[in-house]
This record gives structure tokens, sequence and C-alpha cells, in this order.
């Protein structure tokens, strides 16, 4: 079968689940999915890093959107995380020496 002919069988299929209404779709054999399942939840070889949800306190928000562009502020703050990383193993492996 080729590629073509296997994409228009597949875009068939979705756009007749697509116009089914919710009610006709059975689902009992789809188990469900809790609050953490979904925060380790991850696609495989996307080539990104998987994003974490934290709660970082507005001030420090703020600090970091004044320091930098609006839309890198992000970029900023793990940086700052990553060099404090890269700092306290440093100062560990200096204690185990």
């Amino acid at each position: 079968m080729s590629r073509k002919t296997s994409n228009s069988g597949r875009e068939a299929e979705l756009a007749r689940l697509a116009a089914m209404p919710d009610d006709e779709i059975d689902t009992d054999d789809i188990p469900e999915v809790d609050l953490e399942r979904r925060l380790f939840a991850s696609r495989p070889n996307q080539g990104e890093p998987r994003l974490w949800p934290v709660g970082v306190e507005a001030d420090l928000v703020t600090w970091f959107l004044n320091q930098s562009d609006a839309s890198t502020y992000q970029q900023e703050i793990n940086k700052a995380l990553r060099a404090h990383v890269a700092d306290a193993d440093a100062k560990t492996r200096k204690r185990r020496a």
C-alpha cells in the first residue's frame, strides 16, 4: 500500500470520527488520565526539552521581564537555574574531592 493511499484512508477515518457526536464515541477501553500522568507525559523524539509547570513568584518573573525582552524571559530564568545547578554541582564535587 502506498503512503498516499494510507494517508488518504487515515484522513477519511479521521474525518468520519470528527463528524461523529461525542456521545457515540466508545471510550470505555481508554483509561482516565490523571494530573500526574499528564505532567509526566512526553512526546518521544520531538527534539524539544520537556517543560515542567512551576509556580514562580510574581516579583521574580517581573525582575526577569525587566532584565530581558518579554519573549526571552523564560529562557533567562532557565539560564539562571542552570547556572545555579552547575554551581551547586561544582561545590558538591569539590567537597567530595
